[in-house]
């Protein structure tokens, strides 16, 4: 009886310690990062996490590398899922009826300036409750992007400058990855 129970208790035991230990689905980039350069600027891509197991937003850098400003088109650049179109993106300070109006005021970036804006695509836009709130920039918002599914996601970039509109296509393969955490 005594070995009978102690079995149990052992092999209870080990179920306990398997399940807390049970693999958890998270998102992984391939690239990391995505860059591309011209002669009018460097450019980052880079998916983020914020602190949960998918990707919910972006970071976009851009650095300037003319002697004259630079225009990032918000009307014009556009979210791209494995190789579409596929909606705007959104940050902190847009007003909320400017996607629909397609009225978004450009950025824009000085001559040899850096520029970093926190952007999440329109359509996976939701209203989180205030404990998940991501924040944009160093704001919380009452909004929350993601998660970003797996696939090939990414960013059709136009950027304006004195006479030129500049198109840079960035994407980076979002998977699903076991983690134990």
């Amino acid at each position: 009886m005594r070995k009978t129970t102690f079995l149990v208790m052992l092999i209870g035991f080990v179920f306990s310690m398997c399940t807390g230990c049970a693999p958890v689905m998270v998102s992984a980039s391939d690239p990391p990062l995505r860059t591309a350069t011209n002669s009018y600027y460097d450019v980052k891509f880079k998916p983020l996490k914020q602190g949960l197991r998918s990707f919910v937003v972006f970071e976009l850098t851009v650095t300037n590398k003319t002697d004259a400003e630079l225009q990032i088109d918000w009307n014009q650049t556009r979210y791209l899922y494995n190789g579409r179109p596929n909606g705007l993106f959104v940050f902190r300070g847009i007003e909320p009826g400017a996607t629909k109006s397609r009225m978004i005021s450009p950025d824009i970036i000085s001559s040899q300036d850096t520029f970093t804006r926190i952007i999440a695509p329109y359509r996976f836009l939701a209203y989180a409750p205030f404990r998940e709130q991501v924040k944009f920039g160093s704001d919380e918002s009452a909004f929350s992007g993601g998660p970003i599914p797996a696939g090939e996601s990414g960013i059709l970039l136009v950027v304006k400058g004195k006479d030129q509109v500049i198109k840079e296509n960035l994407t980076v393969k979002i998977t699903e990855v076991e983690s134990e955490e």
